[in-house]
């Protein structure tokens, strides 16, 4: 274990957090909220404080460090980010009133990208809160995308060899070496997507300081709408800004990159199979939450924001609600590998159904010899669906064993394992606030959110005494 390189590590991603802080810090300023600006202040100065000791212990010996650091060092480095310094990312939320674990579970919702808030109502109750929790989800998003096409788009986690990423060249080289290349090189054009999103949510008609929060939030596939009423309440365009937001958080972000930086040589990935399918998919999901709900063509526009917002895992449900079991299924099957979307994603499931065709081939044609080769590795893509069905399997037990109905403990267990934490209000009862469940199950949940952002290959891994002394 190389102890300098992940505190090196840790130190610069707290200090990141304290650089962030300074953005509500200005709203409060601006709208004179002098007590919420106390609280900003004293984590900014907390969390500085903490990241810069960090990096300081470190910093003679970083680059040696980093050289060096492996599958070990990423995955913790991965683990305290999702599991850790959201106790750091929650002091405004404690600072505000809320108990450390409530703190550290907004702050969990937040930079995994979740977006299951404890009260609706105390998440938009305040504009600078407002504000750090879009930027935790932006944040967020960010390390996920990174840390995919660095670290887990190899065929050891994803289980096939779907792409060939420059972040990745081989299991000697440096793992935090190569995410740091991808966070180098995705920064900008990620900024410069949050900055289009933004655009279109004011020159279709919402108010700035609201196109903000969407723009960040929408960005890391968050789905945080400051409205409680939604996408309508900002008028009849403002849903088009969010469903072209929504299908970008889902589609593959090297695609998108690659039109926005076309000369990149740091883009050279192979063909994008994900994005023609994830639009197939908006398209025919759309066809089934209409004939669900029965509704005609004007309700199209809703299923249409529906199916992009599921399948994207923003979660957030317009209009009127599709039938349960088609909501669940397009939040499991998830975005593109490369994405800040949740669920399985969708490479795996190519994988699969190629896998099925060339089963049900050789037995039509059992003397034929199929054209392509067989996948590499197949053995992982197995591997996730058991270790996501068996992760799913236990949230739900546990959540029923709460004396929680089962439909909603389901839609519980799959909103928070896919990242997709509004789409609770698709259970019976329409509940929307996690604070709703006993404190102890809400750690649970958190712990969800979390596996749901690590693959689960890395999921067994890390339960594994061998992983740590290898």
């Amino acid at each position: 274990m190389n102890a300098l390189a992940l505190l090196w590590w840790i130190g610069a991603a707290i200090a990141v957090l304290a650089g962030a802080m300074v953005i509500p810090a200005i709203s409060c300023i601006a709208s004179g909220d002098y007590e919420g600006l106390s609280v900003f202040a004293l984590s900014l100065i907390t969390c500085g404080t903490i990241g810069g000791g960090f990096m300081l212990i470190s910093r003679n010996r970083v680059e040696t460090s980093h050289s060096k650091a492996g599958i070990r060092e990423i995955t913790l480095f991965l683990l305290v980010w999702w599991g850790v310094i959201p106790v750091l990312g929650g002091l405004p939320f404690l600072l505000s009133g809320f108990s450390l674990g409530d703190a550290w579970f907004e702050s969990v919702s937040a930079v995994t990208t979740t977006g299951a808030w404890l009260s609706q109502e105390a998440a938009r109750a305040d504009y600078a809160q407002m504000l750090w929790r879009a930027q935790l989800q932006w944040l967020g998003g960010l390390v996920s995308i990174s840390s995919a096409a660095a670290v887990f788009i190899r065929p050891q986690f994803i289980g096939i060899d779907v792409v060939n990423t420059p972040f990745a060249r081989g299991e000697q080289e440096s793992f935090l070496r190569a995410f740091r290349k991808a966070v180098s090189v995705f920064l900008p054009i990620y900024s410069l997507i949050a900055l289009v999103i933004f655009i279109l949510f004011v020159v279709t008609g919402a108010p700035p300081s609201s196109a903000v929060i969407m723009a960040l939030s929408f960005t890391a596939s968050g789905g945080f709408v400051p409205d409680a009423e939604g996408f309508a309440s900002y008028g009849a365009f403002v849903p088009v800004a969010g469903l072209v937001a929504m299908i970008l958080g889902g589609i593959s972000f090297v695609s998108v990159a690659r039109l926005l930086a076309p000369y990149d040589t740091s883009l050279r990935f192979r063909d994008d199979r994900e994005t023609p399918v994830f639009l197939t998919l908006v398209v025919a999901i759309t066809l089934i939450f209409a004939l669900s709900v029965g509704t005609g063509i004007a309700g199209i526009t809703d299923q249409l924001l529906n199916a992009a917002s599921l399948l994207s895992t923003n979660g957030i449900l317009t209009g009127e609600q599709p039938a349960l079991t088609p909501v669940l299924v397009t939040a499991i099957i998830g975005g593109a590998s490369i994405s800040a979307a949740g669920g399985i994603k969708l490479v795996r499931w190519l994988v699969t159904f190629e896998r099925a065709g060339e089963e049900i081939w050789k037995l039509i044609h059992p003397s034929g010899v199929l054209g392509k080769a067989r996948a590499v590795n197949e053995l992982g893509v197995w591997v996730h669906f058991v270790a996501f069905t068996i992760i799913l399997s236990v949230l739900v037990l546990v959540i029923t064993i709460y004396g929680t109905p089962l439909e909603l403990s389901v839609t519980t267990a799959v909103s928070v394992i896919s990242n997709a934490g509004p789409m609770i209000a698709a259970a019976p009862g329409g509940i929307t606030d996690y604070n709703t469940f006993d404190p102890l199950l809400r750690v649970l949940l958190a712990l969800g959110m979390i596996v749901g952002r690590i693959e689960m290959v890395v999921a067994l891994s890390i339960l594994n005494r061998a992983f740590w002394r290898g």
